[in-house]
């Protein structure tokens, strides 16, 4: 193998390999040199990624090396044109606009392997990557490797009518879910839903972040691999086979009492209240007769409390317990300036979602706040 790539195509192409790199001994990244392009390559248990960039090949062939020595090389190298070639037992990267010369050690005995075959007629969805993005960051918080649950690590995706595709993620203790349009095919997601492990959902993320565009999702017929594309940057992810809780069973109905509130305020309020709250970050919201009040204290005596204004009537004052960080993450997902804050008693979880204005009406997003029992105020 003997080609020519600008260091721009292969960094870009390099730091999409790491997302297939950590459940692996021996992560490497392989290269194919076609007629005009050189194929990029890496595989662990549960991530495949592919990609494609153009370059002037002199000679065609394939290789594969050490991936993290490769991929810092790149991140480092200055900019212009790099020469990759395979001389007996190394790849040499030659730069064509400076005296640099680099050896990376060649990985024998591990042939470049064909992205898994998808057959034309799998069902597949088509999202914008901006709406995608915003999807998966309404739930990225909820997700949690250290929870209990095995349903916590994962993220589940499903059909709600003919448009409607959700996501949802919870660990026991908070639980969000958001909804979007998106052009589907009829037996995309059709009676079933699917579950994406977190570092899909944050591999997933990274595309989003990169692509300007469109991203199909296509489902394989056995319902156990996903694959993400845009153009030349392709993502398989091996699904998960967790069983996901009906979550529509706790979700709260009738909630009667509903305040709309400042994101804005409400996110300096709980990030100062914090600072006084101990480890269970408990926090306790009172809601009375035209009053707001977030109140913590911790072991060692601090204490803080901070009420505002707001438009409620009531004969009786409500008080919650909640983790007051799991507010804050929720909180930071929203982009609407207003959030409105539905709940029923104490022991009640609490609803949290954007006021129906504006750009809302794009979506259905919503957070919902299991209530701490013994309170630690």
């Amino acid at each position: 193998m003997d080609i020519e790539i600008d260091v721009s195509h292969l960094a870009q192409a390099t730091n999409r390999m790491q997302g297939a790199l950590s459940e692996t001994s021996l992560p490497y990244v392989s290269m194919l040199a076609g007629a005009s392009t050189l194929q990029f390559s890496a595989t662990d248990r549960s991530v495949a990624v592919f990609s494609a960039s153009q370059c002037d090949v002199r000679e065609l062939g394939e290789v594969s090396v050490p991936a993290r020595l490769l991929c810092n090389i790149a991140r480092q190298l200055p900019a212009g044109k790099i020469r990759l070639q395979k001389h007996r037992s190394s790849l040499l990267l030659s730069s064509m606009e400076m005296e640099l010369q680099m050896r990376i050690p060649l990985l024998e005995g591990l042939p470049w392997k064909e992205a898994p075959d998808v057959k034309e007629t799998q069902s597949s969805c088509r999202i914008s990557s901006t709406k995608l993005s915003f999807l998966l960051g309404q739930i990225q918080g909820c997700l949690s490797q250290d929870a209990q649950q095995n349903y916590a690590a994962v993220a589940y995706f499903h059909r709600r009518g003919t448009t409607g595709l959700r996501v949802v993620g919870t660990d026991g203790f908070r639980l969000s879910y958001c909804e979007v349009a998106a052009e589907m095919s009829p037996s995309f997601l059709q009676g079933t839903g699917i579950c994406l492990s977190k570092r899909g959902v944050s591999e997933l993320m990274r595309m989003c972040h990169e692509v300007d565009g469109e991203i199909e999702l296509v489902l394989f017929e056995s319902a156990t691999k996903l694959l993400a594309k845009s153009g030349d940057y392709h993502l398989f992810f091996s699904l998960s086979a967790v069983e996901y809780p009906n979550y529509l069973g706790v979700l709260p109905k009738g909630l009667s009492s509903q305040v709309l509130l400042s994101k804005s305020d409400l996110l300096h309020s709980i990030k100062r209240i914090l600072l006084v709250s101990d480890k269970s970050n408990a926090v306790v919201l009172s809601f009375a007769r035209n009053q707001f009040t977030l109140q913590a204290k911790s072991a060692d005596a601090s204490e803080g409390k901070e009420s505002v204004v707001i438009d409620f009537d009531t004969d009786k004052e409500i008080s919650l317990v909640i983790n007051g960080k799991f507010l804050q993450d929720a909180l930071s997902t929203f982009s609407d300036a207003q959030v409105m804050v539905a709940f029923q008693n104490e022991d009640t979880p609490i609803v949290l979602s954007e006021a129906e204005t504006g750009g809302s009406s794009m979506y259905e997003s919503k957070h919902l706040l299991v209530p701490i029992k013994e309170s630690a105020v």
